[in-house]
């Protein structure tokens, strides 16, 4: 594990998930996709209920997006299929919380999806930006 990558494991366990698994070859899961991907789950209350948080992050490095050329297209292309198979990525990471009987991956009061992407520098700079293609209002 490089600088880079134990930093972002280091970050995103201090933000509070506590299932991370990365993905260094990620053109198996989305097409189109050459930078790695992080699979990332916590668990937290809401109300009354705890609720299971699945996110995928799309790790893009920051110097990308200085890039007058970056591929929109693509980009939403990588999004929409993610989106597209949110069962899927559930399912990896619901083996890991089976033992609350609360988690319905089919239920958003109980767990919730989203796509991130990840911008990052070689420094160990990080940040998570929200990310949507417009698919279905419904997905989380």
């Amino acid at each position: 594990m490089d600088f880079c990558q134990k930093s972002i494991f280091h970050k995103l366990k201090s933000s509070g998930w506590d299932y991370i698994k990365w993905y260094a070859d990620s053109a198996k899961l989305v097409p189109g996709c050459t930078n790695p991907l992080i699979l990332a789950a916590k668990q937290y209350s809401n109300v009354d209920v705890v609720k299971l948080k699945v996110a995928v992050v799309l790790m893009i490095p920051l110097i990308d997006f200085s890039k007058k050329n970056v591929d929109i297209l693509s980009l939403h292309s990588m999004i929409e299929t993610v989106e597209q198979n949110r069962v899927g990525f559930l399912e990896e990471v619901f083996h890991e919380y089976k033992s609350s009987p609360n988690f319905d991956i089919y239920d958003s009061k109980t767990t919730s999806f989203s796509v991130k992407l990840g911008c990052y520098e070689n420094d160990g700079m990080f940040m998570l930006i929200n990310a949507a293609s417009g698919l279905s209002s419904d997905l989380s």
